[in-house]
């Protein structure tokens, strides 16, 4: 029972009141990826991280963990081994590409693989991204294996860092894509975050063009939808590894023999993502000009009776809302997106005014529901009209339900339960209240 103020009571029983509404739209959240900010906390964790670099052949096998530059120890089960590999070939060297892969190691995913063509004045190179999950048991180690499948005259280098916080099946948030070239920056593709991606910048400068590689993915935490951007990259001759726009760079330094190449892995800046929540609230009411209710301004639209219920009867079913809204112009439909307002939150206020027309009696909220329908309909040359119809939660009382009072529907819920098994068998009792029971003839 909505309680109406004893004036505009008394203006109502005495024909002089005017009743008008006012509405509040609040669009509902489509949750859908805005985009990512810097977190505060990052839930990725460097363990450590090294090198080892090789000539043709030489400085090869198994390699214990020696981890540096993290937070120490070896790996435990969960953590996320990184292996990068860079190999390169002489100047002229013309021959097959370098595959890059890890022999006799297919237990380790590629994240990717890539090779740049040699020639006369450019190295061929080769650089392969490789991942392994450690499991109950994990590796004491990893291998080096001199050059990659094909070639690598000029040796290889490796890159190992090993990764805590990532999600241990859906490792990526970005898949990785890779670029090569002959040119004087190392700049990896944007990765693929957000509606347009994140920029890792470019992660090696030189005076002179250099053979490069680079590759850029987003790792996806175990705990939470934040994100962690990496790149990495090889060139050579061995080059200076920046982080770009990422925060840090870890690099294996050219050994000063016969490998001059480099190659390194940048990270940082973990992202956390940002959803759209709800969309500015639409505030609306029958009369002209602006006007203040529960401390939020509604815009006079002029349409004294744009709010209108449907129908209704006392100890009916509830109805639902009209909402009309008339004399405005077409462009004004494009504002109103029906998907953006599609299940919006509605309440209605009744407004009710002197005869003045100019005096609140009483402002008090008539309904609630949310918006079930938008319909737009235009007038060539002339004004549009929107009906917005609202579904109040009042209407769902009215809906019957699945559900039969029967054994056998019981039974479909739970087996044992013979609570209306006798149902079938009851008679139909009348109780005469207030009176005897009415005779007739023969009775």
């Amino acid at each position: 029972m909505k309680t109406i103020a004893a004036p505009a009571m008394a203006a109502i029983e005495a024909g002089e009141a005017i009743v008008t509404g006012a509405v509040k739209i609040v669009p509902t959240a489509t949750n859908a990826l805005v985009g990512y900010v810097e977190a505060e906390t990052s839930e990725f964790e460097l363990v450590g991280a090294q090198s080892h670099t090789t000539t043709d052949g030489l400085d090869v096998g198994p390699i214990a963990w020696a981890l540096t530059g993290g937070s120490g120890g070896d790996p435990i089960e969960g953590d996320t081994v990184v292996i990068e590999i860079f190999a390169c070939a002489d100047y002229g060297d013309t021959g097959a590409n370098i595959t890059p892969g890890i022999p006799a190691a297919e237990d380790y995913e590629t994240v990717c693989e890539d090779s740049l063509p040699g020639g006369v004045t450019e190295p061929k190179t080769g650089l392969g991204v490789y991942l392994k999950v450690m499991g109950a048991v994990p590796d004491t180690g990893w291998s080096a294996y001199g050059t990659h499948k094909s070639g690598g005259t000029r040796g290889t280098t490796y890159h190992v860092s090993v990764w805590r916080g990532v999600h241990p099946s859906t490792i990526f948030a970005a898949t990785a894509l890779t670029t090569k070239g002959f040119l004087s920056a190392l700049n990896p593709p944007d990765i693929g975050i957000g509606p347009s991606g994140y920029d890792p910048g470019a992660i090696a400068t030189s005076s002179f063009d250099r053979s490069y590689i680079g590759a850029s993915w987003a790792f996806l935490s175990a705990t939470s939808g934040q994100v962690f951007p990496m790149m990495a990259g090889g060139a050579y001759p061995d080059d200076i590894f920046l982080p770009g726009n990422l925060t840090d760079a870890l690099q294996t330094p050219d050994s000063g023999g016969a490998a001059s190449v480099n190659c390194g892995i940048a990270y940082g800046r973990s992202l956390n993502p940002v959803y759209d929540g709800e969309g500015d609230p639409i505030y609306l009411w029958g009369g002209y000009g602006p006007i203040e209710l529960d401390g939020d301004t509604y815009q006079g639209i002029g349409a004294r009776a744009f709010a209108q219920q449907n129908a209704g009867a006392v100890g009916g079913v509830a109805q639902g809302l009209t909402l009309g809204i008339s004399g405005i112009e077409p462009a004004a439909l494009e504002v109103l997106d029906s998907a953006e307002i599609k299940s919006a939150s509605v309440v209605l206020y009744r407004l009710i005014f002197a005869s003045d027309g100019k005096t609140l009696l009483d402002a008090h909220i008539f309904d609630r529901g949310r918006v079930d329908t938008v319909e737009g309909e235009e007038t060539i040359g002339g004004d549009a009209t929107i009906s917005v119809g609202v579904e109040s939660a009042a209407r769902g009382l009215g809906r019957s339900g699945g559900r039969r009072r029967s054994d056998s529907d019981q039974r479909l819920i739970d087996p044992d339960d013979g609570y209306f098994k006798n149902t079938a068998y009851a008679q139909m009792k009348t109780l005469y209240w207030g009176g005897k029971r009415p005779k007739h003839g023969g009775a």
